[in-house]
């Protein structure tokens, strides 16, 4: 099989065979793992999960990096995953669901979603662990070469290049198109894939998806810098900057050309072309589908924000930033993922290293 070069979404691309990670909503996770439910200090309301499921964890002040050597990192809504260099996982944040008790064994690459995690074990199949409300938690059997997990839906790419997804599919973001595939992402209600010619194809509600309609955001909506979705549909936005939030302009389904990967986000999707440059598509809201220029390796969609490793291993981010999720550090990176209000990327040396808040770790501080 091809090197499947991989995505992430935000919620969520993972891509075995060598290929760079990255995850939004993003990518990966744990064996000997440890992970914080911290919800004693009261909730947070968040839209991440799906609807009567919301999470409960306040944000960290300040994300702290798990340790050891990892080779992908993902990172989802409240928690987030990566795959060490040994094959093992490991996953921090909040656990409900036991979305940060995944199993055991040896894996290629993992995909952190919203509730829910998925991972390539090292014979192709699949595991996944979680919340599992709609389904999202239960793969079809068979040899993968990738797997996203987004908000209620998860994808995959089978060995013969077909996709499979599972899950909720009430915009049809699990009914994928036919064909072959190298790669694929799942976001909150579409998702895009990248055939085999390099063309980028989406299916669900991500050619117009309305964050001014609160019932197509509810249960899979991240919280958005002070804004969340209420499992009712209403739309709480007691924060500022929730109208620049909520508010943008939609552009077109994906664009015409080749691509080497794809990135779907919570409104939003970006993709690095066959040139290293980078094109987003979908809500330009607080400058999230706004790309920079230059030549990247990879790209990963966030909630409201997106990350991207260069050519020469440095990051980019681009969009909302009252949190810091976009404030990414100096150095050389192999991969990153862009979640709900974090990020994360795995450094040149292996280390993991994480921006933003909402996605505490062991040991990290709180909110008072």
């Amino acid at each position: 099989m091809p090197v499947r070069d991989g995505v992430a979404r935000g919620m969520v691309v993972a891509v075995r065979a060598g290929g760079i990670f990255l995850g939004a909503l993003t990518l990966v996770l744990m064996l000997g793992i440890s992970c914080a439910a911290e919800r004693d200090a009261g909730p947070v309301p968040s839209g991440g999960g799906a609807a009567g499921s919301p999470d409960s964890v306040r944000p960290a002040d300040g994300p702290e990096e798990p340790s050891g050597t990892f080779s992908s990192v993902s990172v989802g809504g409240n928690h987030a995953c990566g795959v060490k260099q040994d094959g093992s996982l490991a996953c921090w944040g909040d656990d409900a669901f036991g979305r940060c008790t995944p199993p055991a064994g040896a894996f290629d690459l993992v995909s952190a979603g919203s509730l829910h995690a998925c991972a390539v074990r090292s014979d192709g199949s699949l595991s996944c662990w979680g919340y599992d409300g709609y389904g999202q938690a239960t793969p079809p059997p068979g040899e993968f070469e990738s797997v996203a997990a987004g908000a209620r839906h998860s994808c995959g790419v089978r060995s013969d290049g077909s996709l499979a997804c599972w899950g909720d599919d009430a915009f049809g973001q699990a009914s994928p198109p036919g064909g072959a595939f190298l790669s694929v992402a799942a976001g909150a209600a579409h998702s895009c894939g990248v055939r085999l010619d390099g063309s980028v194809a989406c299916w669900g509600d991500g050619a117009d998806p309305r964050p001014s309609d609160p019932a197509a955001m509810a249960g899979v909506a991240p919280a958005v810098g002070g804004c969340w979705v209420a499992p009712d549909g209403s739309v709480s936005c007691p924060g500022e900057g929730a109208s620049a939030a909520l508010s943008g302009t939609a552009a077109a389904g994906p664009p015409s050309g080749t691509f080497r990967s794809v990135s779907v986000g919570w409104h939003h999707s970006c993709g690095v072309r066959s040139d290293g440059s980078v094109a987003c598509w979908g809500y330009a809201a607080s400058g999230r589908a706004v790309a920079p220029r230059g030549s990247f390796l990879a790209v990963s969609a966030g909630s409201l924000h997106s990350c991207g490793v260069r050519v020469d291993g440095s990051v980019a981010c681009w969009g909302y930033d009252l949190d810091h999720r976009a404030a990414h550090p100096p150095g050389m990176f192999a991969s990153v993922s862009a979640g709900g209000v974090q990020s994360c990327g795995v450094r040149v040396d292996g280390s993991v290293a994480c921006w933003g808040g909402g996605v505490p770790a062991p040991g990290a501080a709180r909110v008072p």
